[in-house]
Parts: C-alpha cells; structure tokens; sequence
C-alpha cells in the first residue's frame, strides 16, 4: 500500500517541470500547472515491511450518522509533516520568501491499496482536514463600549501593546504559533 500526502503551496514558484525526489524511503513530487507554477507538493511511501493492520479504515452507520475509522501510523505521519516543514523553511529561503506557506496542514491524505488483500483494509481511499479554532462572538455591553468610546484617549499608551496582542491572537487562530509568541 502507499501512503500519500498532498499539500497545496501558497506562492509563485515557478520550476523547469515536474519534479521527483527519493529520500530515506519517501518520494516527494513538486506538482506544477500548465504555467510550470508550483501547485502542491505531494510526499509517500510504500508501507512495505509496516504493520497495515495500523492503516485499516472502516465505515459504518449508527443511528443515521455515518462514522468514519481512518487508521494510520503517527511515527509516519510525523516524518511526512517534519519533511513538509523542513521543505517550507528551505523553498522560502531560496525563494527570498516567494513561498509564503507550504499548507501541510490542509493537505489531502490518500491511501492507495496495491493489491486485493490490501484493498480489504481500505475503505476510505482520501480524505482532507481542516484545522481551525473556534470562532466566537462577543457581545459587549452599552456601558462598556460607552466608557472606551469616551474616555479611550486615556488609554492610548497601551493602543501599541493592545495591537500586539490582537496581531497574536490572529497568528494563533491561524497556527502561525512563532509570529503569535
């Protein structure tokens, strides 16, 4: 069976053509548009000699609602995303920053069985995630907003620390944890 993952890329990397790279086991594909501009990166392995027992998804339906069992194997899972990780830190800095994200935390993970027996194991072929927090709502209070909105001046040594924090309350919504610290 091969395990794939398939991260979009944010920013305008442009290369001669598609590329393919092995590494300790892992193949990494540099997926490109008809422009040559880089869309995604794809990374996998064969899980041979791994316990596919590990890999098994299962679907089933219980009280109207469909439940998914998506098996996997954390040891490989963390390699791929250190791998995407170490790729992003490398592909900005010799893009001078052109590559914005490598978004390995949106990507699309797909198991591709390579024989019958496997296909038994594999019931869920791809699937994607998406990471987010909760997004709340505040409700503010006419007395309160009153009181910024008069007497905010009096608090306009703390506008620079206040942006600061409302900037890192961004970044951390949106996983970026080094620029929210």
């Amino acid at each position: 069976m091969r395990y794939k993952v398939i991260a979009p890329v944010e920013g305008d990397i442009y290369l001669d053509c598609p590329y393919s790279f092995q590494k300790e086991g892992y193949t990494i594909e540099f997926d490109l548009d008809s422009n040559k501009k880089l869309l995604g990166i794809a990374i996998w392995i064969d899980i041979l000699g791994r316990d596919i027992e590990k890999f098994k998804s299962e679907i089933s339906k219980k009280d109207g609602i469909i439940h998914l069992k998506i098996g996997g194997d954390a040891e490989v899972e963390n390699k791929i995303k250190n791998e995407f990780q170490l790729l992003e830190s490398n592909l900005s800095f010799i893009s001078q920053g052109i590559l914005r994200r490598i978004h390995w935390d949106k990507a699309k993970e797909e198991f591709i069985p390579q024989s019958e027996e496997e296909k038994e194991y594999i019931k869920v072929y791809s699937f994607e995630t998406t990471k987010e927090y909760p997004n709340p709502s505040a409700t503010i209070k006419e007395t309160v907003l009153e009181h910024y909105v008069i007497n905010g001046a009096k608090y306009i040594d703390l506008a620079i620390p206040k942006a600061f924090l409302r900037e890192g309350i961004n970044y951390f919504k949106n996983f970026l944890y080094v620029q929210a610290f």
